[in-house]
């Protein structure tokens, strides 16, 4: 390719794109190194290495939908047949290959409908701007979720260029696959078709038969879920433990999007303001006004439609939270923010010509990827290392027989002895006093009856380090003080204790 071919505007979007290809290649190999996961990662394991009947089983009873655990099940399948096995390794590639996608719609599809440079600052954005690198390596259905939406907005564009059925059939998959992927993604494909729908009744009535057509056909493919889904969303409803929404969780939904993070936003966790954060934000409020006091055309209407959109989810995540409960997380936002950064994109592209908004603008965007970088890279993960129990629990594993009894308190290790033990019968006491549950269980007279048929009873007992602390109990302490008697077992590892309770 002859760089000198092209004018400085288009050299300017190469550059940018292939920094972005250098900050996803970097996500890649910090993702495929540091081998870290946290709980909900270690549900998404344990779910996969189950057989296909159990996997459907146990996603069923979770509270996502279950494509993701689908799309990481056949990737299992086929990297055993070249004989690779490693589960976490698939994981991150699974959840890196979306990203990889969006790069390729960002060279093909952004840069044909709006030109080199746009293509480059989304590719840039969407690679190091806040959260992208955390959620791409992540072993959860957050990047694809981000994927589907942000693919169905950009072929949003191309149907309302050429209304072709070939259009249509591809919206129409993405967002069958974005409703069957996470609850949210599917609110946010929602407001894409509604959004969509005011666009065409206002300017395009042609489009209107093939807009219901492929409605339809997304509503068809959802109803075999829909009884599922009700009964997760019932779930969800009656035992999520988000604190109220307030003024100071909107606002962490703003930074949660504009700030490079060094702590993982867990569960409801809030994104404190940041002054970098805040500098972006005058960013593309800037870009907003030049947007405002500049010439309209559809290009840009456009770039405004992909905030509305943006905007749309946690609108409505808002909604249910008062209406029902508090059941937005800002980890949901993930799932529209390609759109957001899509539409930041093309407005700061269209500046281009007005170098005392581009300059300082596409400034403050480098310098937030080179701290988003550096945070990821320097992150002092609370997670547990990936592997790290699988030793100690191998060494435990031969202590317990099928039917046996266990108890742990931490969720994490609930699972890990549903992977790794024979079939035992597992109880646990997240949040609560474990000695408290093992003695309300241990009088309870089932239970009795399975010890008195051979069945022994065990305690897993996680300890924690300085970075991921267990409930702040000392177990061991507990269970001595209710005269419960501990038999330790030795095993490796100083995360993790087993004991033998005898009874």
């Amino acid at each position: 390719m002859n760089f000198n071919k092209f004018d400085n505007k288009e050299k300017a979007g190469i550059l940018l794109f292939a920094l972005g290809i250098f900050y996803i290649v970097f996500t890649s190999v910090v993702g495929f190194t540091d081998l870290r996961v946290w709980m909900d990662e270690i549900f998404s394991i344990y779910a996969v290495s189950n057989s296909f009947e159990n996997m459907v089983a146990i996603t069923v009873g979770d509270v996502h939908p279950i494509l993701y655990y689908l799309i990481y099940k056949f990737f299992i399948k086929f990297f055993e047949l070249v004989g690779f096995s490693n589960i976490y390794i698939i994981g991150v590639l699974v959840s890196l290959i979306p990203m990889y996608l969006l790069m390729i719609l960002g060279a093909t599809k952004v840069r044909k409908n709006f030109g080199i440079l746009t293509a480059g600052i989304f590719a840039l954005c969407i690679s190091s701007m806040p959260q992208f690198m955390h959620y791409a390596v992540e072993i959860r259905m957050y990047s694809w979720s981000l994927f589907f939406v942000a693919a169905s907005f950009i072929y949003v564009y191309d149907i309302i260029r050429e209304s072709t059925w070939k259009n249509w059939a591809i919206l129409t998959i993405l967002t069958i696959c974005s409703v069957y992927t996470h609850y949210f993604s599917a609110i946010a494909s929602f407001s894409i078709y509604f959004t969509l729908l005011i666009y065409i009744l206002y300017k395009r009535r042609d489009l209107l038969k093939k807009w219901i057509v492929s409605a339809v056909i997304s509503i068809l493919a959802y109803v075999p879920w829909l009884v599922i889904a009700f009964n997760q969303i019932s779930a969800v409803s009656q035992n999520y433990w988000i604190e109220p929404i307030n003024f100071s969780t909107v606002l962490g939904y703003i930074y949660f999007i504009l700030s490079p993070f060094k702590v993982r936003v867990e569960a409801d966790g809030i994104v404190d303001p940041t002054i970098i954060g805040t500098v972006l934000l005058i960013v593309f409020v800037v870009l907003i006004g030049y947007y405002i006091k500049s010439k309209k055309t559809f290009k840009s209407n456009y770039a405004i439609w992909a905030i509305v959109v943006t905007v749309c989810l946690p609108l409505i995540g808002i909604i249910l939270s008062k209406v029902f409960r508090p059941v937005f997380f800002p980890r949901y936002l993930v799932s529209v923010i390609g759109c957001f950064w899509l539409g930041f994109a093309i407005l700061l592209a269209k500046t281009w010509d007005n170098k005392k908004i581009f300059l300082p603008a596409l400034a403050i965007v480098l310098v937030v990827g080179a701290m988003g970088a550096i945070n990821f890279y320097q992150y002092d993960s609370e997670e547990v290392p990936y592997g790290y129990f699988e030793e100690p629990f191998s060494e435990f594993s031969e202590y317990v027989k099928p039917g046996d009894i266990v108890f742990t308190e931490w969720s994490g290790t609930m699972l890990y002895s549903q992977m790794m033990l024979p079939s035992p019968h597992i109880f646990t006491g997240e949040s609560k006093n474990i000695a408290e549950v093992i003695k309300t269980t241990l009088n309870d007279a089932g239970v009795q009856s399975e010890i008195a048929s051979g069945s022994n009873v065990y305690l897993v007992d996680f300890i924690g380090t300085d970075y991921f602390e267990s409930s702040g109990r000392s177990n061991f302490e507990d269970c001595v003080q209710e005269n419960i008697t501990l038999e330790r077992i030795n095993t490796t590892g100083d995360m993790i204790h087993f004991y033998k309770i005898i009874v």
